[in-house]
């Protein structure tokens, strides 16, 4: 029983001695070639400070918002105790071609030189919409080259998205053309009457969309951790 005991004592002993000899032979070899060495820490060096270039000085300015539900037809069955905000449908509407072209026009009228189609452009493709789960609320986040730029445009799409979800104007054009088409008919009275009581239901009710719970603020600092702090994480990884 002492032998067997002792003989895997000593296949024991082996195998970790051999363990080490191999893990501290592939450390010697490793050091036996700095040049290789060198170069990765070279090579891994630039591409972090190439990456952290070409992501330097992009800035995101965010403006905050809280969804009000709609009550689209005031005369109906729906209310504006009843009706829930779909926080997932409100954010693809807060990014969405409309309220950029809304916004485009926005800017423009406050000096913007570019063109309607140009913003519109540029603001689909650096805004992003998040809305937080279980709330009404939705953060509008624009990402541009520009900190001042990244401001104007996140508060020009959040003020755009509350100017088209509470436009009551299409509501109130379609009551106005009923209306038009059923005047001058004496047995269509009773329609007049019930179609201008509910266009006046709907100027009385409160259609707001929601507010701005906070502006957006030209960020001070850039996202990204630019290229020297990069490039030392780049040369630490090629270690």
């Amino acid at each position: 029983l002492v032998s067997v005991f002792s003989s895997k004592d000593v296949l024991m002993d082996n195998t970790s001695h051999s363990s080490s000899v191999t893990l501290g032979s592939q450390v010697r070899r490793i050091l036996r070639h700095p040049v290789l060495i060198l170069v990765s820490v070279v090579v891994f060096a630039l591409a972090g400070a190439a990456y952290g270039y070409m992501t330097n000085g992009k800035y995101t300015a965010k403006a905050s918002l809280v969804v009000y539900p709609m009550v689209v037809d005031p005369a109906g069955t729906g209310s504006a105790n009843s009706a829930k905000v779909d926080i997932a449908t409100e954010s693809r509407v807060a990014s969405s071609r409309e309220v950029a072209t809304q916004a485009a026009k926005t800017l423009i009228s406050e000096g913007d030189t570019l063109s309607e189609a140009q913003l519109t452009s540029r603001l689909m493709n650096s805004v992003k919409v998040t809305g937080t789960s279980q709330t009404s609320v939705l953060d509008i986040e624009v990402t541009r080259s520009n900190p001042d730029d990244a401001a104007r445009y996140a508060n020009a799409m959040a003020n755009s998205y509350l100017q088209v979800r509470s436009d009551a104007d299409s509501a109130t054009k379609q009551l106005d053309e009923q209306i038009a088409a059923a005047e001058g008919d004496a047995n269509r009275n009773a329609l007049v009457s019930q179609l201008q009581e509910r266009r006046a239901q709907i100027q009385l009710t409160s259609l707001v969309g929601g507010r701005v719970m906070s502006q957006a603020q030209v960020p001070s600092s850039s996202n990204s951790l630019g290229p020297v702090k990069l490039g030392i994480v780049g040369a630490v990884a090629g270690l």
